[in-house]
This record gives C-alpha cells, sequence and structure tokens, in this order.
C-alpha cells in the first residue's frame, strides 16, 4: 500500500491564530488534504493521519502535525458526520 493525498474538508473546532492574525475561525469550514499511512491500520494505531494542511483564511496552506491538527479541527470522519446532523437538523 503506498501513502496517498487526499483533498479534503475541515470543520473548525477551535480559533487558531498567529501574531495577532487569526487564520482559523471557529466553525468555519476550510478546504485541506491530509497524507494516509503507507501501512494497513496506520490511521486506528496512531489515532489519526500522517500529515494535514488546511488552507487559511488568506489562501494560505499551513501544515499541521496530528496533535495541532487534532487540537484545531475535527477529523475527516467526526466532519462528515457533523455536516450529515447539519443538514438533517436543518429540515
Amino acid at each position: 500500500m503506498k501513502s496517498e493525498v487526499i483533498k479534503a474538508k475541515f470543520l473548525c473546532k477551535n480559533a487558531m491564530s498567529i501574531s495577532d492574525n487569526q487564520i482559523y475561525e471557529k466553525g468555519k469550514i476550510y478546504d485541506g488534504f491530509y497524507e494516509t499511512y503507507s501501512w494497513e491500520d496506520g490511521y486506528k494505531t496512531n489515532g489519526g493521519w500522517k500529515t494535514y494542511w488546511v488552507i487559511d483564511n488568506k489562501n494560505i496552506k499551513h501544515k499541521m502535525d496530528r496533535i495541532t491538527f487534532r487540537a484545531v479541527f475535527y477529523d475527516v470522519d467526526e466532519t462528515r458526520d457533523k455536516r450529515i446532523d447539519e443538514i438533517l437538523n436543518r429540515i
């Protein structure tokens, strides 16, 4: 199995700022990417994907380790589930 970079959308659960500039806003969905592991069960064993990149409010791509990513964003499956819940609750 070969690692892949997958395009995704991530829901921000905690705002993040760098040098007094808010780059991610709580509740907003951001475009990004994640890199899968090259071995089976890598996600389950390590509690997340290998690497994440998220595009901020100024269209700049930031590389994040798993720990930082999980502190600021919901993971891929959590984002999908939350978006489904939002759609269902609108009906």
